[in-house]
């Protein structure tokens, strides 16, 4: 009888990242999930079925262990994907119809589809006497067709659109089932679940492919590797400084180890730092300064508060209407969407709108930390999260609300007739002591994921609130709590941030000039994104070439050099834009040179207290040094900011801010 429990050796290989397949980062976010599970299930019950009521079994299964059949079934099926279509969605072939993430041609979908009809049936009819525990289903249980197998079957659509309308997961499981028939070999799937890579090399050539060729065969040596860690964990694993990511610093580190707080102890410590208060509060609270002003005839500064919900279409809630970075936020119990406008006479142009939800929405925002908490033990150190919190110097009024928009004028469409494309705020600290005597933290929680508006709690609470006289010198001033970088260093800091776009773009160019010198490059890399990921996505196995509408012009690109273009292109792109420290520290040029000290160090903490391990000098100086080097005129930052100074920042982290759970590589 075959086991489910895991044994204390397990044997799952590990799915692949970027940093094994740069290709990979075409499949986004996407991942697998319920209906992939139950192909493992159908499978496996199928060949349980067969071995243990033949005569003449074909493969032991004594020792067939169904959670590490899945595990491993998750890392074949990503294997097979990458092999065939380099996990593009729209992959196909020129010589036959195979198609999409597995290349299912227009024949083996029909037989894929009643294969896995055919496995249901025998796992159904197998429901009172089966002899193991399927997750979830309870003995006696059967499972229904799915509906999307039995649209697909009946379908008239062409056999693109039929496959376009799968989701991944609905793909893969498909393909996993038709990988298992009266041909294939049960040995070979009792060794996939060791994560034996020959058995599952096997399975690849002898049940999918059929009849690989020789370059197929050659790009197969790629494939299939025995990884018990991916290289993303290799190079963390023996890294000095982090991998950076979109949302992470990952960083291997033993002060991590044997923590002693939970994330039930994280949520005590921000519920004692952090007075909250709804949407409704902050209306009235700005109603009540709007009141004290009026009285107030020192000032000229007239506010006004203006509850415009009842001039708003009934889909008030559909965020993701007005900018795509929103996300839809559900009513509770006696709930109902709300805005209201508030409007300072002193500032003609801004119009601030404040959309949020009544009720408790402070209570569902701290849930959501703590689930993000308990969802990352190994990337948090709760017990310096709490650290840094209680370091803070006094609590923070704090208001959750859904997100917030500054508009120029009273005569806002809402939701207006195309998304809004001025930067929308996660949130932001207001000195207004007319307020609240600390002044007030307010925080959007339909922007961004539970993650970053953690970060935004750090940015803007141990970064700014608690900072009353700033945290860096104020510009010409002898003033603030950590005075670091002097007037010639905030000047030149602005200009190298407040340029870094056209600088990087203008290194793009360069980098790709290789191979786009011939076009005339207006929008230098914009143009070659679209040019490269045209060619890269189009590209046929039998072609070295293929023709684009480039800018206007029609080119014969070749595939390689495209394809290799657009990967320095990514590479250096995701460096200097999208990924941490610089996705997080780019954005300081905005500011002004009365600011930008503060800014940046808010930003820096922000990056610190939430990737564990991660220091100044090791880990984000170095990313800061390599994106903006000496350029033209412009100075380097490692002339704005040398190893001293870096070392200066460092030390306020450690000491003052109590990020002390984490190596320090000081003189």
């Amino acid at each position: 009888m075959a086991t489910i429990s895991i044994p204390a050796a397990t044997h799952i290989n590990v799915v692949a990242t970027t940093f094994d397949h740069s290709a990979k980062s075409n499949l986004g976010e996407i991942r697998t999930g319920s209906y992939l599970s139950q192909a493992s299930m159908l499978v496996y019950d199928d060949i349980l079925r067969f071995q243990n009521s033949t005569d003449a079994p074909t493969a032991d299964v004594s020792n067939f262990n169904y959670n590490e059949f899945e595990g491993n079934i998750l890392w074949f099926m990503d294997e097979l994907v990458g092999m065939e279509s380099d996990w593009i969605k729209t992959a196909s072939a020129s010589s036959t119809t195979a198609y999409g993430y597995v290349q299912f041609t227009e024949d083996s979908v029909e037989t894929a589809v009643n294969r896995y009809i055919g496995h249901l049936e025998r796992f159904n009819e197998r429901s009172l006497t089966r002899d193991w525990v399927p997750y979830s289903i309870k003995l006696g249980e059967t499972l229904p067709i799915p509906e999307w197998l039995t649209t697909l079957k009946n379908s008239t659509k062409t056999h693109e659109e039929k496959l376009d309308a799968l989701t991944y997961d609905e793909m893969l499981a498909l393909a996993f089932v038709h990988l298992h028939s009266k041909k294939s070999k049960d040995s070979n799937f009792v060794l996939l679940a060791e994560g034996d890579i020959y058995a599952s090399k096997e399975i690849y050539k002898n049940n999918h492919h059929t009849s690989p060729d020789a370059a197929t065969l050659t790009r197969l040596e790629d494939f299939f590797p025995w990884r018990k860690q991916n290289k993303y964990v290799e190079k963390l694993a023996h890294a000095t400084s982090s991998v950076p990511s979109n949302a992470w610093m990952h960083k291997h580190c033993a002060d991590n180890l044997n923590q002693g707080k939970t994330p039930d102890d994280v949520i005590a410590c921000i519920s004692a730092k952090l007075i909250m208060h709804s949407g409704d509060d902050l209306k009235i609270d700005y109603e009540n300064e709007a009141n004290n002003n009026s009285n107030n005839t020192a000032t000229t500064n007239i506010i006004t508060i203006t509850d415009v919900t009842p001039s708003i279409a009934a889909n008030l809630g559909v965020y993701a209407k007005y900018n795509s970075l929103l996300t839809n936020q559900l009513l509770e119990a006696n709930s109902q969407y709300k805005v209201f406008l508030r409007k300072d006479s002193d500032d003609i142009n801004d119009f601030s709108f404040y959309f949020y939800r009544s009720g408790d929405i402070a209570t569902e925002w701290l849930q959501n930390i703590k689930v993000e908490l308990n969802n990352h033990p190994d990337d948090y150190n709760y017990d310096e999260l709490c650290q840094t919190i209680n370091s803070w110097s006094h609590p923070v009024h704090t208001y959750i609300i859904d997100w917030q928009y500054n508009a120029s004028n009273a005569n806002y469409i809402i939701p207006p007739a195309t998304p809004l494309s001025n930067p929308l705020r996660a949130g932001f600290y207001w000195p207004n002591y007319d307020v609240q005597s600390t002044g007030i933290m307010v925080v959007s929680k339909a922007m961004g994921d539970t993650r970053s508006q953690l970060g935004t709690m750090f940015h803007e609470g141990g970064g700014h609130a608690i900072h009353v006289n700033r945290w860096g010198g104020e510009y010409g001033a002898a003033s603030g709590d950590n005075i670091l970088l002097d007037n010639a260093q905030n000047d030149n800091l602005l200009a190298l941030y407040g340029d870094y776009k056209t600088i990087q773009d203008q290194r793009i160019a360069v980098l790709v000039s290789d191979y786009y010198n011939k076009v005339a490059i207006r929008d230098a890399s914009q143009l070659v994104y679209n040019a490269s990921l045209l060619v890269w996505q189009s590209a046929k196995n039998a072609q070295n070439t293929t023709q684009v509408n480039l800018d206007g012009q029609q080119l014969n690109l070749d595939i390689r050099s495209a394809a290799n273009a657009y990967q320095k292109y990514l590479v250096f792109h995701n460096r200097v834009y999208g990924d941490l420290p610089m996705a997080n520290i780019r954005n300081i040029g905005l500011y002004t040179v009365d600011t930008i000290e503060e800014e940046f160090i808010a930003r820096i903490y922000q990056t610190m207290a939430t990737n564990r391990c991660i220091t100044f000098v090791d880990d984000i100086w170095p990313v800061m040094k390599a994106a903006s080097p000496a350029y033209g005129n412009m100075p380097s930052l490692a002339d704005i900011i040398d190893l001293d100074m870096a070392e200066k920042i460092d030390i306020v982290m450690r000491d003052e801010m109590k990020l002390d759970h984490r190596s320090y590589n000081i003189r």
